[in-house]
């Protein structure tokens, strides 16, 4: 089971900023892009599949039972 975080999201038109906690606070400064994530490429993020496992290269907000990348993963 994915262990759970506290995050905090202002996805602005200039920025997507996040402030959340996992053991400690951390902040990204992401790139604005939003676009809802394919299940097969989540899965693979899941699965460390991903060429890069950098917060900044793998943010994604689960809605629901839907998945959103954020940041350069939406591009």
């Amino acid at each position: 089971m994915p262990q759970s975080i506290q995050t905090y999201i202002d996805m602005g038109s200039s920025a997507t900023k996040c402030l959340y906690w996992h053991g400690r606070p951390s902040l990204l400064h992401l790139d604005p892009q939003v676009a809802r994530l394919n299940p097969t490429r989540l899965d693979r993020l899941m699965l460390g599949g991903l060429t890069s496992q950098e917060p900044e290269d793998s943010a994604y907000v689960m809605v629901g039972n839907s998945a959103y990348a954020i940041g350069a993963l939406a591009n």
